[in-house]
């Protein structure tokens, strides 16, 4: 898991890693309110990449169609550490 996390890391460009830094002080909130379509945001309120209180909440308040399904202990790393737990309920919001 760790050697394909590095991988993938090592699989963009130093510019693209570079950058994504400044999008971090992007407000976003504009974006948001225009998409209408269902969206399921799921996150682990252990992620301590993106903070779940920080970050969460408030995005799926401005999605018009947004559902949110939280993991209590789940990190940031969820889809791959508990993709078990996460596709069953992936594939329920598909369906819905």
């Amino acid at each position: 898991m760790i050697a394909n996390w590095w991988r993938q890391g090592m699989a963009g460009s130093a510019q693209a890693h570079y950058e994504t830094v400044f999008s971090w002080l992007e407000d976003y909130t504009a974006d948001l309110k225009k998409i209408t379509v269902p969206v399921l945001v799921m996150h682990g309120d252990d992620d301590q990449i993106v903070p779940f209180a920080s970050s969460v909440p408030r995005a799926v308040d401005l999605l018009a169609n947004g559902v949110l399904k939280a993991y209590p202990g789940f990190p940031h790393g969820m889809l791959t550490t508990h993709a078990d737990v996460l596709n069953p309920d992936l594939l329920a919001f598909i369906e819905s």
